[in-house]
């Protein structure tokens, strides 16, 4: 403003002086001289009269006349110099290079002012510019453009205020943005509040389901005010049921997973009480490790304790077996691990016989073993009954080798008298020459070979007659069946009235009454064998 000011004047100046002639010109110029002679006198004296007490009113001073007389920010020295050479305070300062210095320095300083003070002007400005955007709502809103209201919005000098048109556009831009968001947020919290009241409307409606079709919820809510609430949203009414319908499938896995979560606590107490049963029973001497299932089903107190009768009445057979096998098989691991102490106690009891020391005597056989001494009574008794079982097992498979053997013997001295190597009334000291040597007479026990020889002949004996006999008897039977099979011949015309079933029949009971081809060594060798 300033600056429009100075060029006014002095373009008023310049045609004031085109207008007056050359002596009035020369007249003003004579003028001016003598008034300049007359300010330069005026200066000297003035000069003469000022003295400055310190450097630091001199310079205070120079700083005044620069605030006096200085046009602008923007006025450089040589534009100072003539305003101020005939101000005594431009003297007060000695050097030229001093005086530029402080020149600077208060330009400098004058510039920061101005542009701060332009900045608030800017500022002020803009904020008055939305001041009147706010105010007139009947012109701006969200759907507002500024080509439509700035001829309204220019009579207002708050409008002018702002001085770029680019800078009232984008102010106006973000104002009619903002209300635009503004806009949309109010939609989106009346939608919000529209589809709260329409998901509480699916949440009254009965009988819903994760597995409910829209178009059967759709059919019993159609005329509900919260659902019209929404009309002209339907994808919103869809999206609220997709998302009830999800939040309804949740809360029923959760409902089944807490469900299952409760039967996974009542199963694992109901399985913690029949391992306490186990225990019991394990106290009582009715479950050990080598128990098997099927026998402790036919243990009536366990089948019948309330805590087993729940458990199958709640859950499979199958589980109980699980958990009774899991206990078996602890106590397996435990028993395995005692077992080895055990074998070394009862390898290290050499006289022990577990056949005849029975459970007592085996027990106090272990403890006597240091390493032993701890070992429950049950593992001991457990050890005791397999050691007892192999024990009995190797008798049994003694006796029968013994049977066998005395079966084998017997044979062979029938055998021999049956051949004549051996005659019925053959001392016990003959036949031990005779058959010495045979594996069936040395498999016999020295002190048992001459009663069993005995006992041979006069079974030998028995045989033979009962031989005699009935090879007699057998003559007779095929005698009479030759005649007959003679006579069915001559009837038949020499047809076969037998069948071939009856003739293998009669072949193989010819063969056993028949004797033996083979001779005597090879026929004792194959009873052997």
């Amino acid at each position: 403003k300033r600056k429009e000011v100075e060029e006014r004047k002095k373009e008023e100046e310049e045609r004031d002086r085109k207008k007056k002639t050359k002596k009035q010109q020369e007249a003003e110029r004579l003028a001016e001289q003598e008034k300049e002679r007359e300010r330069k006198r005026q200066f000297e004296k003035e000069l003469a009269e000022v003295k400055y007490e310190s450097k630091e009113e001199a310079l205070a001073a120079f700083k005044a006349m620069l605030a006096d007389k200085c046009p602008s920010h923007t006025a450089s020295w040589q534009d100072m110099v003539p305003l101020c050479q005939y101000d005594v305070r431009f003297r007060a300062l000695k050097s030229t290079g001093e005086k530029k210095n402080v020149f600077e320095n208060f330009i400098t300083q004058l510039k920061k002012t101005h542009i701060d003070q332009e900045r608030l002007r800017k500022k002020e400005a803009k904020e008055g510019f939305v001041k009147l955007l706010e105010e007139r709502t009947d012109l701006v809103d969200h759907r507002a453009r500024m080509r439509d209201v700035a001829k309204e919005l220019s009579k207002d000098e708050r409008f002018k205020a702002v001085e770029s048109e680019r800078e009232r556009n984008d102010l106006f831009e973000d104002f009619v943005m903002k209300l635009e968001k503004a806009e949309k947020e109010r939609l989106r919290a009346a939608r919000a509040e529209n589809l709260e009241a329409f998901q509480a409307l699916l949440a009254e409606t009965p009988d819903l389901t994760s597995k409910t079709r829209w178009s059967e919820v759709k059919a019993l809510i159609k005329e509900d005010p919260r659902y019209l609430a929404l009309e002209g949203d339907d994808k919103y009414r869809l999206s609220a049921f997709d998302d009830f319908m999800a939040g309804l499938a949740r809360k029923e896995a959760e409902a089944k997973e807490l469900e299952r979560e409760r039967k996974r606590k009542e199963e694992k107490a109901q399985r913690a009480a029949l391992q306490e049963l186990l225990a019991e029973l394990k106290g009582k001497g009715l479950v050990n490790a080598k128990t098997a299932w099927k026998d402790f089903e036919q243990v009536k107190e366990a089948m019948e304790d309330e805590r087993m009768v729940k458990f199958l009445a709640d859950q499979v057979r199958a589980k109980a077996q699980d958990v009774f096998d899991d206990f078996v098989e602890e106590l397996s691991k435990k028993f395995t691990a005692d077992r080895h102490i055990l074998k070394d106690a009862y390898k290290a009891a050499t006289e022990l016989d577990v056949l005849t020391c029975g459970p007592k005597g085996f027990e106090d056989a272990m403890r006597g073993h240091e390493a032993a001494k701890e070992i429950p009574i049950d593992h001991i008794d457990l050890f005791y009954k397999e050691l007892l079982r192999l024990a009995q097992e190797e008798e049994q498979k003694k006796e029968k080798k013994r049977q066998r053997n005395i079966k084998e013997f017997n044979r062979l001295v029938r055998k021999y008298i049956e051949r004549g190597k051996l005659k019925e009334d053959s001392t016990f000291q003959e036949a031990l020459e005779v058959c010495k040597e045979r594996s069936a007479w040395k498999d016999i026990a020295s002190e048992e070979r001459e009663e069993l020889y005995a006992k041979a002949v006069v079974e030998a004996k028995e045989r033979l007659k009962e031989d005699k006999d009935r090879k007699g008897d057998k003559g007779d039977r095929g005698e009479s069946r030759s005649r007959s099979k003679s006579r069915g011949k001559s009837d038949r015309g020499g047809k076969r009235d037998r069948s071939p079933a009856r003739d293998r029949e009669d072949s193989k009971r010819a063969r056993k009454e028949a004797p033996a081809d083979k001779g005597e060594e090879g026929e004792v060798e194959e009873g052997e064998a």
